[in-house]
């Protein structure tokens, strides 16, 4: 009594196995990704970019999550005190490609802009900050993340 062994056919019932397992994977070079966020439009200028750190109670206020450099461009969220800004009332976000100055390799990007209709007190944490978070996601996956911490400013009163 001979054992046969059907090398052949086990050897493609394997590759078989193997093909069913594999999955084609997208790939980004994320290396030279920047991801910034800033209070006021993508366009305006970044000089001072860090001194205005104020949200004024009754004033509208824009904030910018700008991503450049990766190969792909990854999602990108906008939250205010882990609020998806989306779902706060009087306030909306725009997708805006951007065009990047002094970068040569990846001029271009894109930008989410937030925009709050009129700011509330009702928005800030412990009564006086507000924190704006802009996040980098790659599917599931969060690649980044950017931080931006208002503080209240109150409206100034004309005098009459």
């Amino acid at each position: 009594m001979a054992l046969e062994i059907d090398l052949e056919a086990i050897q493609a019932s394997a590759k078989d196995a193997i093909k069913a397992q594999q999955t084609e994977l997208n790939v980004a070079d994320a290396h030279s990704h920047q991801l910034m966020l800033k209070k006021g439009r993508p366009n305006a200028s970044l000089q001072n970019m860090g001194q205005d750190r104020k949200a004024t109670v009754g004033q509208e206020l824009t904030v910018s999550c700008i991503s450049f450099g990766a190969t792909q461009t990854p999602n990108l969220t906008l939250h205010v005190n882990d609020q998806d800004m989306n779902n706060i009332y009087g306030a909306r976000v725009n997708q805006e490609n951007v065009q990047i100055s002094g970068n040569r390799q990846y001029g271009r990007g894109v930008a989410l802009v937030g925009y709050i209709d009129r700011v509330s007190d009702s928005l800030f944490n412990n009564g006086n900050h507000l924190l704006v978070e802009c996040k980098a996601w790659y599917g599931d996956q969060m690649f980044k993340k950017k931080d931006l911490a208002l503080s209240k400013d109150l409206p100034r009163n004309p005098r009459n």
